[in-house]
């Protein structure tokens, strides 16, 4: 019985020091009932289930990626004859996955009102100095419905995804381009609305069963805040080389 296993819960990473170089970066362990196989020669062999361990999103675990490494320590073996292991402590460190501190982020995007806009919607990662695209990224798959809502004035606040906008005298509906992601990129497509149908699409997450893609967007320490981005209809970049211009009558 796997009660007969005096074993450690391990809390951290076994080795990474988050950004205070001081304590390492919290992990919870999710165990999965194990089983022991009789080996017929007086031995057993015990196989861990399949346990799942998260890195927590804090902010001291904001760090660059890194190789994991988590520690169990077997501290007493008995078994149900009362009899004992004498070569403990023993560990076990199994190590090898890349881990990478990510969020999902929503731009703010404009065009005419008269062709389809694309939002771009893309998950990132901390490489230790700036945020960069996860370009390894194949298997996010949002739910439209559920994970995205839509506002606007005309049509009101937290609407599902899927919800044709009005704006103006037109409307929008969004669909996702990538699903799942591709390299990091998913993007919203948001349909024209029409000629003089000006107006904008405020566009937030819902990932609640995401997590890992929530952040600390206005930076009061709690790593469960959703991103957002507006789409907007009817506004122009212009010209990015263009210094003055005057109109001569």
């Amino acid at each position: 019985m796997f009660s007969d296993f005096d074993i450690n819960t391990p809390t951290t990473d076994e080795n990474k020091l988050g950004v205070d170089n001081i304590n390492k970066v919290n992990i919870n362990w999710t165990p999965v009932a194990p089983t022991l196989n009789d080996n017929n020669n007086g031995s057993l062999t015990l196989e861990f289930g399949d346990d799942t361990f998260k890195y927590l999103q804090q902010t001291n675990s904001l760090v660059a990626p890194f190789t994991n490494a988590v520690e169990f320590r077997f501290t007493d073996i008995t078994d149900s004859d009362s009899v004992s292991s004498s070569n403990l402590p023993q560990s076990l460190t199994p190590s090898g996955a890349i881990m990478r501190f990510g969020r999902l982020t929503i731009a703010n995007s404009h065009g005419s009102e008269l062709a389809p806009l694309t939002v771009p919607v893309t998950t990132e990662y901390f490489n230790g100095t700036n945020w960069s695209l996860n370009n390894l990224d194949n298997c996010t798959s949002l739910n439209l419905v559920s994970n995205i809502s839509l506002s606007n004035p005309a049509s009101g606040n937290n609407n599902p995804g899927n919800t044709a906008m009005v704006i103006e005298t037109g409307s929008s509906t969004g669909s996702f381009v990538n699903l799942p992601f591709s390299t990091g990129q998913g993007n919203l497509l948001f349909t024209a609305p029409g000629e003089d149908n000006q107006g904008y699409i405020d566009i937030k997450g819902a990932l609640m069963d995401f997590e890992w893609l929530q952040f600390d967007w206005n930076s009061d320490g709690s790593f469960n805040e959703e991103p957002s981005g507006r789409a907007s209809f009817g506004l122009f970049l212009g010209n990015e080389k263009l210094i003055f211009r005057r109109e001569v009558y």
